[in-house]
């Protein structure tokens, strides 16, 4: 792991340093494939210098480079995606929500957490998935059952801020069918995006909870029906 790290943000990067090769090494040896990466901690002055994205602080992987960029501070633009969706929660989700990340909800260690899916990206595989939405399924069931296994204290902070999301329908967004995912963020902005990232990570729990390690080999192998349950569910 090489690491670019922006001054003052040493103690940050450390400790996503840290939680970086654990997730590494837990892949590689679930999946039978190792692989390199670089690790950016970068403040705002040097985010445009490294990031492919250009919101602050959101969480993103090169797979082409093997980069992986977190801002020195956390992503906020949840908390902005939090308020978007809040009319629709119910009593139980905002309850939920409000047990793991305050009153008013923060979410900056939800953020945190994207870095195990990011890294998913990067994973080598037999061959491509078909969409988009199977290959964020990848990469959310891959981080499920990482947090799972070896951080099983931090799977209510990945889980239930998009359990909650699954309480807004379909109709408040213009992208909505799982084949239109790669249109959302142009189309429907962040939150948008957000919706369907929600929607996979629930279904990736399930399917963490149905099948194990054994459907996250699947998916690296470019193997679909073990999916097939996710997009007959689809709203």
């Amino acid at each position: 792991m090489t690491t670019v790290i922006s001054p003052g943000a040493e103690a940050r990067a450390a400790a996503l340093g840290a939680r970086a090769e654990r997730a590494r090494d837990w892949l590689t040896e679930q999946l039978d494939a190792p692989f390199s990466f670089d690790l950016y901690v970068l403040d705002e002055d040097e985010w445009a210098d490294h990031a492919e994205i250009p919101d602050y602080g959101i969480p993103h992987a090169d797979p082409d480079t093997g980069r992986v960029v977190l801002g020195a501070q956390p992503a906020t633009l949840f908390g902005s995606v939090c308020a978007q969706f809040w009319p629709d929660l119910n009593e139980d989700s905002r309850n939920a929500m409000h047990r793991v990340y305050g009153n008013p909800p923060l979410l900056e260690e939800f953020a945190d957490l994207i870095l195990v899916h990011e890294f998913m990206h990067l994973v080598p595989r037999g061959r491509s998935l078909p969409s988009m939405w199977h290959e964020e399924l990848f990469a959310n069931l891959g981080a499920v059952g990482y947090l799972a296994s070896e951080e099983p204290d931090e799977l209510p902070v990945y889980l239930t801020f998009c359990r909650a999301g699954c309480d807004v329908p379909p109709s408040r967004f213009p992208c909505s069918a799982a084949e239109d995912m790669a249109r959302s963020f142009e189309h429907g902005g962040f939150v948008n995006y957000v919706w369907y990232q929600s929607r996979l990570i629930v279904a990736a729990e399930r399917l963490w909870d149905a099948h194990g390690v054994e459907a996250l080999r699947a998916l690296q192998a470019g193997e679909v029906d073990v999916a097939a349950e996710v997009e007959r569910n689809w709203p």
